[in-house]
């Protein structure tokens, strides 16, 4: 791709490495269900009116529906309570220091771990709530999966804070590590467990085979919401944490060598993914039509997210469908 100059790029075309289904969308009324999810999360009165106006306009319903089409009408509304949940520890963790992203990420820990967590603020009320609305329900191994997750993902965001705190930028070797856990990408493949209604053998994630599998998803959908978001985080003074940044810093890459080394990249993981699920052992009949169905819901996550990322105001601003069409973005 031509280099323009620093103000302005063109997004990888990734759409044309993706093989994965597109269009599917939950066939319910996912907007109702999705206002009534968002309900839920402000009744709790948590964020503040900034943070509450971006949120309410993250169409974060259409990625449910996008990236759950296959779940009941009921698990797709406590998907899109999940999902909520998230995005609003994401909203307020970026406006929080080292310290105060900390003490944020505990709370919600603590209150996932005990109900009886001696603590009855806003947030402490909201997650006790979400614990019976979602990790009650779940497999004694998914339980246990999520719960490391969620572990993860609060060291990951408070690291972020405290990066973010020194103005340093991570390098290339260290950096996918933490963008795993911070993408919160591995929680959102616990819903998809959920929304299977599968408990998967905790066996399957010492497998080398399978890891390649929900890594290659993992990574695509981190790598593709880097690019996608980079405006918006540019804009935001958060630029530091992302890959954009990152290649540009490191490898001496301009904006859009950056921005094009993106798509190689994905297109690797791709393929990846694929051979991984070709090379995939059985492992008993019953268990691989299991597994059939819950690498077509990572792959699932990894179209949902590109879809929706031009379907919301979220990273475009209002120009979305103007960029879908000409993948040229105006920092």
């Amino acid at each position: 791709m031509q280099v323009i100059d620093s103000s302005q790029f063109y997004l990888p075309n990734l759409f044309a490495s993706c093989p994965l289904r597109k269009g599917v969308i939950f066939p319910g009324n996912y907007v109702a269900i999705g206002a009534a999810s968002k309900a839920w999360i402000n009744a709790y009165d948590v964020f503040t009116e900034r943070q509450r106006n971006i949120f309410d306009k993250t169409n974060s319903e259409l990625l449910s529906a996008r990236a759950f089409p296959y779940v009941s009408t009921d698990k797709f509304r406590t998907c899109c309570d999940c999902l909520n949940l998230l995005w609003m520890i994401d909203e307020i963790s970026d406006d929080l220091n080292g310290p105060g992203a900390r003490k944020t990420g505990d709370l919600f820990l603590n209150c996932l771990r005990d109900p009886n967590f001696p603590d009855s603020s806003p947030l402490a009320n909201l997650t006790k709530d979400f614990r019976i609305r979602f990790v009650e329900q779940l497999g004694p191994r998914s339980a246990k999966r999520f719960m490391t997750h969620a572990q993860d993902y609060i060291d990951a965001f408070v690291i972020e804070a405290e990066l973010r705190d020194k103005g340093k930028i991570l390098d290339l070797a260290s950096y996918p590590t933490l963008r795993r856990n911070n993408s919160a990408n591995h929680i959102s493949f616990d819903f998809a467990e959920f929304g299977l209604e599968i408990d998967l053998p905790d066996e399957l994630f010492q497998d080398t085979t399978f890891m390649q599998i929900y890594y290659a998803a993992s990574d695509m959908i981190w790598w593709s919401n880097d690019v996608y978001s980079f405006k918006m985080e540019y804009g935001k003074g958060h630029g530091g944490s992302n890959i954009v940044t990152i290649l540009m810093h490191e490898c001496g890459m301009d904006l859009q060598a950056a921005s094009d080394y993106v798509g190689v990249e994905f297109k690797k993981l791709m393929e990846r993914f694929f051979e991984g699920r070709k090379n995939m052992r059985s492992w008993g009949a019953a268990l691989d039509a299991d597994l059939e169905r819950y690498f077509d819901a990572l792959g699932q996550w990894v179209i949902a997210n590109m879809e929706w990322s031009f379907e919301t105001q979220r990273y475009f601003g209002p120009a979305f469908e103007e960029v879908k069409k000409t993948r040229l973005v105006k920092l």
